[in-house]
């Protein structure tokens, strides 16, 4: 998972976030965007959210991904960043992350709830060129978080990065910076009733 924020020597190490916690925030990006879920498949046959994160010493990134078509094997990734200093607590944590889904939720919504079919198709256009005025580069969101997100949408497929990255992991070892899954589903447990409860992302 590329970082936003320059490699750092004390910002190396990285905890993938918590898989039934990105199950939650798969959950309700299903439920905000049913509607516009229902019209990709319809041009598309195939469609489903797929999340991904992980918090690093200096940021926390997370990744909303429609994967679409057949066997999903096209995406369009929302990647989401937000800086982060680990000595200021879970509710540090819970903040951040939240401002995220909401960077990622309202791009979402500008794609897949637009009533202009063309900047609704471009979204699922198999061509990175081909989406109409997305943040290509990190872009500051336009919100009132404090820290603001930042924001960067590609077709990255964030399933067949991992199986490459299980591959990589069976054939030359544990990659340099990973934490071992068990400290990864210990991190953040608590919240996931928070997000939960926390309902749509709108």
């Amino acid at each position: 998972m590329e970082k936003r924020k320059e490699l750092s020597e004390s910002a190396a190490n990285f905890t993938p976030l918590p898989k039934d916690y990105l199950s939650i925030v798969e959950e309700a990006l299903h439920s905000t965007f049913e509607a516009g879920l229902k019209r990709v498949i319809s041009k598309t046959n195939e469609a489903r959210f797929h999340a991904s994160g992980a918090v690093y010493g200096d940021e926390i990134r997370l990744t909303g991904t429609l994967l679409y078509g057949k066997d999903s094997l096209n995406a369009t990734s929302i990647h989401a960043s937000i800086d982060f200093d680990p000595s200021t607590g879970s509710e540090t944590v819970d903040a951040r992350l939240a401002s995220c889904i909401d960077a990622i939720g309202d791009w979402l919504e500008h794609y897949l709830q637009n009533e202009d079919e063309e900047i609704f198709e471009s979204f699922i256009n198999v061509s990175l060129g081909g989406i109409s005025d997305g943040p290509f580069d990190w872009t500051e969101a336009k919100d009132d978080s404090n820290p603001r997100a930042w924001i960067k949408i590609d077709k990255i497929n964030p399933v067949l990065e991992n199986l490459a990255d299980e591959w990589l992991t069976k054939h030359e070892g544990t990659p340099v910076g990973l934490k071992t899954e068990t400290e990864s589903e210990e991190f953040l447990e608590e919240r996931i009733e928070l997000l939960r409860a926390r309902g749509p992302l709108h």
